[in-house]
Formats: C-alpha cells, sequence, structure tokens
C-alpha cells in the first residue's frame, strides 16, 4: 500500500510542482489550492514513516512549500552586522564581492569605497567553513587608482583561469578592465585606472553617478554578458558575442602551438608543428579589442617592438574555424 501512496504522492506532487512552474497555480480558486494541499498531505503523512527524509524533499519539489512537514527549504536566522571581523571601511553603497582570490579554498572579501580612491581586499585566514578575514589592505595586487571607484565586479574575463574584475566610476558611465596579470594564487592586478571602455564596451556618454556592472551568462553560450544599472531605473545591456577559445575538441591542436619569449620586448616566437594550410589566420590584439595585428599566413617571427607596453592576445584560428588565444606581455 505504502507503495502505490508513494506513487500518488509522485504524481500529485509533480502535477502541482508543473502548476507553480506554469503561473497556473496563482488563477487557481481557494477551494482548489485546499482540496491539493489536503491530499497532498494526506499522502505525505501516509508515506513519510517508510521514506527517508532527503528522499521525501526531492519528490515533493517546489510543492514542499505548501504543507507543514519536518524537511524545510531555506530558513534565515536574524541578520549579524559586520560578521566574520569584516571591515567598516567602505561606506556610502559599498558593494562587496566575495570570491577565492588566493586559490585556497575559501571566499575572500574584495570591495571599494564610491567616495575615495581605495580598492579593499580583506583575506579569509579561517575555512571555507569558518570564515576569519584579516585587517583591510588599501589597494592590494599593485593596485593604484588616481579617482573615486564603484562596484569591482570580478570574473575570468580573459578565459586564462585567473580572476580579473571589471568596475565603473563613481560620476560617469565609463567601464574600466582590471587584467590579472599574476595567476589564481597569486594575483596581480594591471595598475592605474585600468583599460576604459574594454573589449569594445560603448560608454554611452551618460553622466550618470553610482552606475553599477553585473556580470552574467544571460543567453547561455558560455560567455559573459554585461548589465549596466543607472540610479533612474534604466539598464543597459551588452550582448557579448565573442567566440570562446575553449571550444570542444580544440585541444587537438592548441597543445601544438607555443608563444614565446613572454614578457617580450622586440619579438615573439611561434612555435608549432602546424602547417601554413591549416592556418586561417593569426591576429594581435590589445585587451580592448583594437587590432595591431594581422596574417592570413604561418609566420614563426612577429616584431613588437613598436607595439606599445602593456597587455596583448595573440589569436589563432585553424581552417575548422576553431581558436586559440594566448595572452602575452609587451615591456
Amino acid at each position: 500500500m505504502q507503495h502505490n501512496n508513494y506513487k500518488k504522492l509522485k504524481g500529485l506532487a509533480g502535477y502541482i510542482n508543473q502548476l507553480i512552474k506554469s503561473g497556473e497555480w496563482r488563477v487557481l480558486s481557494k477551494v482548489q489550492k485546499d482540496s491539493l494541499k489536503s491530499a497532498l498531505k494526506r499522502l505525505v503523512n501516509s508515506v513519510r514513516q517508510f521514506i527517508g527524509k532527503q528522499r521525501l524533499v526531492t519528490t515533493l519539489g517546489a510543492a514542499i512549500m505548501l504543507i507543514s512537514v519536518n524537511a524545510n527549504a531555506q530558513s534565515f536566522a536574524d541578520p549579524v552586522m559586520n560578521p566574520f571581523s569584516m571591515g567598516t571601511e567602505g561606506y556610502y553603497y559599498t558593494k562587496h564581492q566575495l570570491v577565492d582570490l588566493d586559490g585556497d579554498g575559501d571566499l575572500d572579501l574584495f570591495y571599494s569605497n564610491p567616495d575615495d580612491e581605495v580598492f579593499y581586499y580583506q583575506e579569509n585566514t579561517g575555512t571555507a567553513t569558518a570564515p576569519a578575514f584579516a585587517d583591510a589592505i588599501s589597494n592590494p595586487f599593485g593596485l593604484a587608482p588616481t579617482y573615486p571607484l564603484y562596484t569591482p565586479i570580478l570574473a575570468d574575463l580573459d578565459n586564462d583561469g585567473d580572476l580579473d574584475f571589471i568596475r565603473t566610476e563613481n560620476y560617469g558611465f565609463s567601464v574600466y578592465f582590471h587584467e590579472n596579470t599574476g595567476d589564481s594564487e597569486s594575483p596581480v592586478f594591471s595598475g592605474g585606472d585600468g583599460v576604459v571602455s574594454p573589449f569594445g564596451i560603448d560608454p554611452l556618454g551618460a553622466e550618470e553617478y553610482f552606475v553599477a556592472p553585473t556580470l552574467a551568462d544571460i543567453d547561455g553560450d558560455g560567455d559573459y554578458d554585461l548589465f549596466i544599472s543607472e540610479p533612474y531605473g534604466n539598464t543597459y545591456f551588452y550582448e557579448n558575442r565573442a567566440i570562446v577559445a575553449s571550444i570542444p575538441d580544440a585541444a587537438e591542436w592548441t597543445d601544438e602551438i607555443i608563444l614565446f619569449p613572454n614578457p617580450a620586448v622586440d619579438n615573439i616566437t611561434i612555435q608549432t608543428a602546424l602547417t601554413n594550410e591549416a592556418i586561417q589566420s593569426i591576429r594581435i590584439t590589445t585587451v580592448d579589442g583594437r587590432q595591431v595585428y594581422q596574417t592570413s599566413q604561418l609566420v614563426n617571427t612577429i616584431n613588437v617592438s613598436d607595439f606599445e607596453t602593456g597587455i596583448y592576445l595573440l589569436e589563432v584560428t585553424n581552417n575548422d574555424g576553431q581558436q586559440l588565444l594566448l595572452k602575452f606581455v609587451k615591456e
């Protein structure tokens, strides 16, 4: 009998979850809702002693919120001010980012204050389950901003395995990019004010203040898209149309390309066993997307002596349309 009741419970819970997902639950009458709740509760009571708690939670899904059982969804405790030794250096719309900046498996704290020229970093010296933040360090990892900052957002924007970040300024609609030229355990960010309007981002010329960026893969194509909100209600969407370098089967040929020296002063060398017929193009761009070199021929040496000091991306495309991005520094 319990088996039959469990099958009925599974079917009823699935039906209710579909109603909730489609929005139809909201338009049901009170009588209809109460009838479904009562039936769900009766079935739960008939099987709860014979199946585990986790199985019950999994079976009910969102329908668990309609009945009172000893299997809870999220439940938040009362708030605690400045927990885990979080600093109070920032104020006035400070936005914190919790990310693992030093690659030790726990979340560190990174934030800015929109009324001064300071980034703050607090290392998590505790653990992933018992955090404890060290005293705040001003402008860590080589950062040296020269004007008020706002809302740093960290993500691996150049697909090299470490966290870079973008930010906006306090008064203005410009976006700035700070590349992590270190690694996932020892970050070093490009100093100064970063690269303005990177990756072809148009600042729109708006003279707003406290504009806030958000990164998310909103269209599910494997890269970060950008949203920027302004204080009076508008939100701007920047679709990322770049081709992600880590595409399927790329490993079959990307291991055959080596770039050196890095950093470079006069020339870079491309070492590869690939033939000229296998290459569609080779391009070099700045981190803000400006092309400085292009060829459709396989070359082994490229003169970069006239390039400005900074970070560059070497993009190699093969005849199957697969791309590889290699980062190098010009000194």
